[in-house]
């Protein structure tokens, strides 16, 4: 026998096969197994739960009699399946998880899988859901319009600015709109510079940005963010960019996963410049283009590369 008990003190109890139910699951296993008497059997087990949370244990419940579930609603597939992570139900994290990969992908849904997921022990076993969800936002947002990202979730931002595919001016750029994001979404100025310096620094692939916008942000005092991490960042990027094989060394995974990123699909690609006194003022330009990117510019596109300056004037390739 269940009794299940919410935060207001209602109960309700479930007469229930402990066989059955040890069987499915190593939670409910573990809980009639613990030193239970024979004369204790037939006295409720007390579990207590969220009110949010009865319809999805109801349905696991019943889940662990047929394998079967009444609903194909993704709200509830998912409350099933995180009911399931929690009472270690395996079986019906892998039927929620392929009801929930054959649904088709929404905005909605896909910002939804990525806020709940999280809470998921067994990561593992949904990962390809989280990855399914991360590839739609990717792709329907790679084209970055201001007004549709600015109010979106945290976990939605992350997903989409981790791609190399979004369709973006500068590095520049990136930096300039997560930092809107971050005022907009984060008024309180202690929790904003929280989500900068954990979750979106992360995002910003400064080796990339133009050295003018670097200086801007090394320049910047005021409080919007935490100015200590974000200069600490591109500290360890320009000592990784001048002295890389000591870099390696010294903070060998460190460099390998922060700064050793891949270029997005910049429409301003950066140069290389190489600047000389004799024998007279001159510079040595160096625009790199990968096969790829030739390859997308066939057969009227067009690429640009950030300003370089001579003789006080400003020039770029085209």
């Amino acid at each position: 026998m269940l009794r299940f008990m919410d935060a207001a003190n209602d109960k309700k109890t479930i007469y229930i096969n402990s066989a059955v139910f040890a069987a499915r699951s190593p939670f409910f296993l573990k809980l009639f197994s613990n030193g239970m008497k024979e004369s204790d059997q037939m006295r409720p087990t007390i579990i207590r739960i969220a009110d949010s949370e009865e319809n999805a244990l109801m349905e696991l419940l019943s889940f662990m009699y047929s394998g079967k579930l009444t609903s194909a609603r993704p709200t509830l597939l998912l409350d099933i399946l995180i009911a399931a992570d929690k009472f270690e139900v395996m079986s019906c994290i892998r039927h929620c998880t392929q009801l929930l990969t054959s649904l088709p992908m929404t905005t909605e849904s896909a910002m939804l899988y990525l806020d709940h997921l999280c809470l998921i022990s067994l990561a593992s076993e949904v990962q390809h859901l989280t990855d399914a969800a991360r590839k739609f936002l990717m792709d329907k947002y790679k084209d970055m319009h201001r007004d549709e990202l600015i109010d979106m979730p945290l976990s939605a931002i992350e997903a989409i600015f981790l791609s190399n595919d979004i369709n973006v001016k500068t590095e520049d750029g990136i930096y300039s709109f997560l930092l809107e994001w971050a005022r907009k979404q984060y008024p309180d100025s202690e929790e904003r510079h929280k989500v900068w310096s954990s979750r979106l620094l992360p995002l910003v692939r400064f080796s990339h940005m133009s050295w003018k916008k670097l200086h801007q942000v090394l320049a910047c005092s005021d409080d919007d963010i935490d100015h200590e991490q974000t200069t600490k960042r591109i500290t360890n990027m320009l000592l990784h960019k001048a002295y890389p094989a000591h870099h390696q060394v010294v903070l060998a995974a460190e460099a390998t996963a922060c700064w050793q990123v891949p270029q997005r699909a910049y429409r301003f690609k950066r140069l290389k410049v190489i600047e000389f006194d004799r024998p007279c003022p001159h510079i040595i330009v160096y625009l790199d283009l990968t096969r790829e990117e030739c390859s997308r510019l066939f057969p009227k596109g067009e690429i640009f590369s950030h300003l370089f300056h001579l003789a006080g004037q400003n020039f770029c390739l085209t």
